[in-house]
C-alpha cells in the first residue's frame, strides 16, 4: 500500500469546515495578548498605589 503525500500546507486550513474552529482560536490569542498587554501597561502604576515598589522587579 502506498502513502501519498499531502501536498496542500496552509491551504488546508482554509476549508470551510474549520473556520468556526480557527475563529475560536484566533479570538483566543487576540484575547491573551490583549490581556498580557494591558497587565504590563497598567501594573507599574497598581504596585505603586498599593506601596510594593520596592518588591516589583
Amino acid at each position: 500500500m502506498e502513502q501519498q503525500e499531502v501536498r496542500e500546507g496552509w491551504r488546508s486550513l482554509l476549508k470551510r469546515e474549520w473556520i468556526p474552529t480557527l475563529a475560536i482560536l484566533l479570538g483566543g490569542v487576540l484575547l491573551q495578548s490583549m490581556n498580557v498587554l494591558m497587565l504590563t501597561t497598567v501594573l507599574p502604576s497598581i504596585v505603586g498605589e498599593l506601596g510594593g515598589v520596592a518588591m516589583l522587579s
